[in-house]
């Protein structure tokens, strides 16, 4: 059964097809708009986060609490 994910980047985000051999599914990542937003001037890429984690776990390599090595995608804040 092959199984894959298509990325495209558009404008203002992206859009992933998801087939898993038997469906398919598009799931739209949108970057956030400036109302959106706190500071209209601020860059927002949680949008890519909530990408990166859904690839990981449509691919089931979240890995285990009992791992000594586990995949960490983090969006922190620099001050």
């Amino acid at each position: 059964m092959k199984w894959f994910a298509k990325i495209n980047s558009v404008d203002n985000g992206f859009i992933v097809d998801y087939f898993d051999g038997e469906t398919k599914k598009k799931v739209v990542y949108q970057l956030k708009t400036e109302e959106d937003l706190s500071t209209p001037t601020e860059t927002d890429k949680s949008h890519i986060v909530d990408m990166l984690w859904d690839l990981i776990e449509f691919f089931g390599e979240q890995g285990s609490k009992h791992d000594k090595k586990r995949i960490n995608i983090t969006y922190e804040e620099r001050r």
